[in-house]
């Protein structure tokens, strides 16, 4: 007995013995109306799960939208756990749930075992959770990561100084300073790294840009801010400034010739 039992004929659509498909040398022959490949690779229970699987690893060994190592990781599980529970649990579900709102006498309802139920739950309910912090960590909805200009109508642009001599020629950031804002845009043709440059002289991770993105952050008067492209090497510097009294912040508008 093949480990799937039976599946229906392409054919004449009747169960039948599954043991492959016809291109990898099953020997199958449907016993209702003799067709001598009756099951197709798209048959395959597995066939969807195969799918899934091929698409994910060419999406991230692409990599298109550029996420880090979290953000893969929870669209991943997010990915398997509801895509099984929609293929495996979704149909016991709405078949459990038709057979209860069935008005014929002579159909029995359908109960899920109270194991099947709190599995399938489970998985929905952990698979919901991963797509949330995705949804978090990639700031998916975010109108910043979407949007080709600085969000907001008021804005001075900072001039950038070009780096020399090295990172240890970017003056330091003050050990504080006035609350501000600061906003970066990608004009230039590849993507770009901004970090920004505390008193100690250590780098801390803001993001990365790609073409034509955009986003903003909370900084400090003074607060230095370093651009450097995908090698690490660092193009730009620019220092935060003071928002104007009728709040324009100060905005990079990125470009590289």
């Amino acid at each position: 007995m093949s480990p799937f039992g039976e599946l229906p004929c392409r054919k004449c659509g009747k169960l039948t013995r599954y043991d492959g498909v016809g291109i990898l040398g099953a020997t199958t022959v449907c016993k209702h109306c003799g067709c001598k490949k009756p099951h197709t690779l798209k048959g395959n229970p597995l066939f969807p799960y195969f799918l899934l699987f091929v698409g994910l690893l060419v999406f991230f060994l692409i990599n298109p939208f550029d996420w880090d190592d979290d953000t893969s990781t929870f669209f991943l599980i997010a990915s398997v756990f509801l895509f099984v529970w929609y293929k495996l649990f979704w149909p016991i579900h709405l078949f459990a749930w038709k057979s209860k709102r069935s008005k014929s006498k002579d159909e029995e309802e359908i109960k899920i075992p109270r194991g099947w139920g709190c599995l399938s739950y489970g998985l929905l309910f952990f698979g919901l959770l991963s797509l949330l912090i995705f949804c978090s960590e990639s700031e998916i909805f975010s109108p910043d990561k979407w949007s080709s200009s600085q969000v907001g109508d008021y804005v001075f642009y900072l001039s950038g100084h070009e780096v020399t001599d090295g990172i240890d020629s970017v003056p330091l950031s003050p050990v504080d300073g006035n609350a501000t804002k600061i906003g970066f845009v990608n004009r230039a043709e590849f993507p770009i790294h901004v970090r920004w440059l505390d008193h100690n002289g250590t780098l801390h991770y803001f993001t990365r840009l790609h073409q034509n993105y955009g986003d903003s952050t909370e900084a400090f008067v003074g607060q230095t801010w370093l651009v450097s492209d995908n090698n690490g090497t660092p193009l730009l510097y620019y220092i935060a400034e003071e928002e104007t009294p009728d709040g324009a912040r100060g905005s990079v508008n990125f470009t590289w010739d």
